[in-house]
């Protein structure tokens, strides 16, 4: 039995952010384990270093289709003999087992596939802080010091759009911020 556990779900960068806490949550439960996160390229692997734990190690999958040339199958496939040559238990969220329902979150899915309870998210999700990084983004979006905000990524033009009334000052789709920490 190996004692390496690699997770995989879809390559969306939405996506990872949302279940980089079932790789937390597997460090934290199975102490005895390596977790590795697999993805798919570099800059993803090291914008992921931000939301995981020390711990959890994030792995780019050599020959891993690019955005433009993914299709489900062939990246399951890829990931699963990537995990065989390597002896490693591999857990997976979504493909083949997504579903969705309107009735609960849209990621409620990727939990129960990989067999956690979906009530772990927000203690297990992480986030390194930069104070310099932040500073400077509040400064270039013209958000006060002491003033409450939220970052909303949405995808208005895939129907995904996070519609709220709030005195909370909301910026949207600032993927710069998030991905190049700019």
């Amino acid at each position: 039995t190996t004692n390496v556990i690699a997770y995989h779900t879809h390559q969306g960068f939405g996506d990872l952010i949302t279940c980089s806490p079932i790789a937390n949550y597997l460090c934290s439960e199975i102490p005895t384990h390596k977790i590795i996160l697999v993805t798919r390229s570099e800059s993803y692997a090291k914008n992921l270093r931000r939301f995981c734990y020390p711990e959890v190690e994030i792995a780019v999958i050599p020959g891993y289709p690019s955005h433009s040339d993914a299709d489900s199958q062939s990246e399951v496939e890829l990931v699963n003999s990537w995990a065989e040559n390597h002896d490693f238990f591999l857990v997976r969220s979504g493909f083949e087992r997504y579903w969705y329902d309107e009735r609960v979150p849209w990621d409620f899915a990727f939990y129960e596939n990989a067999g956690v309870s979906y009530s772990i998210k927000s203690s297990y999700f992480a986030i390194q802080k930069d104070e310099a990084k932040e500073k400077e983004a509040r400064e270039r979006l013209q958000i006060l010091d002491g003033e409450s905000y939220a970052f909303v990524h949405d995808d208005p033009q895939r129907g995904l759009e996070f519609l709220t009334e709030t005195d909370i000052k909301i910026v949207k789709n600032s993927r710069d911020i998030i991905v190049t920490g700019k």
